[in-house]
C-alpha cells in the first residue's frame, strides 16, 4: 500500500451514504481506492488526496500530473454484481455528468464544456472554437471482479 496512514475520514454529505477519505499525499487516488475495495469498502466510497506522487492516464505510461492543490483528485468505487451490470459507455457518461456538474456550479460557464471521446471534459474558449478548447478533467475508469473504479 502507497499510503502514508494519515487518511481521515471527512464529514461530507455523500449522496451514496459511503465514507469519504481524504489524505494530502498520496501514490494514486486510484490505487488507494483499489486497496480500499479489497478491504470491503462499500459502493460509494470516494478517496481523494491533494496531490499525487503517480498518478496516471488512461494509456500506460502516460502520466496524470496536477500541482499540489491545484486540481481535485479523487476516485470513487461502484459496486455491481458482475461486470455485465455496470451501464455501457460508462467512462463517457461520468464524464458527461461532470461537465454539467461543472456548469451547474458556475453558470457562466454553461454551454462551453464538450465531451473528448472517450474521456476528457473540455471547456472551449467562445472567441477561439472548439479547436482552441482546454482540458479540464479525465475520466479513469477500471472494471474487475464486479467493481468499477472511477478516477
Amino acid at each position: 500500500m502507497c499510503y502514508k496512514h494519515l487518511m481521515k475520514q471527512l464529514k461530507i454529505n455523500n449522496p451514496f451514504h459511503a465514507p469519504v477519505y481524504h489524505e494530502e499525499i498520496t501514490c494514486s487516488t486510484m490505487e488507494i481506492s483499489r486497496s480500499l475495495a479489497l478491504q470491503g469498502a462499500v459502493h460509494g466510497t470516494v478517496f481523494a488526496s491533494d496531490f499525487q506522487e503517480t498518478g496516471r492516464g488512461r494509456i500506460q505510461g502516460r502520466l496524470w500530473e496536477a500541482g499540489k492543490g491545484e486540481s481535485l483528485l479523487f476516485t470513487m468505487l461502484l459496486r455491481y454484481p458482475g461486470l455485465d451490470k455496470i451501464p455501457r459507455a460508462f467512462t463517457l457518461r461520468a464524464g458527461l455528468a461532470v461537465a454539467l456538474a461543472i456548469e451547474d456550479f458556475e453558470p457562466s460557464l454553461k454551454n462551453i464544456s464538450a465531451i473528448k471521446w472517450p474521456n476528457d471534459v473540455m471547456l472551449i474558449d467562445r472567441s477561439k472554437g472548439r479547436q482552441n478548447a482546454k482540458k479540464t478533467a479525465g475520466i479513469l475508469a477500471e472494471a474487475e471482479n464486479g467493481m468499477c473504479i472511477l478516477a
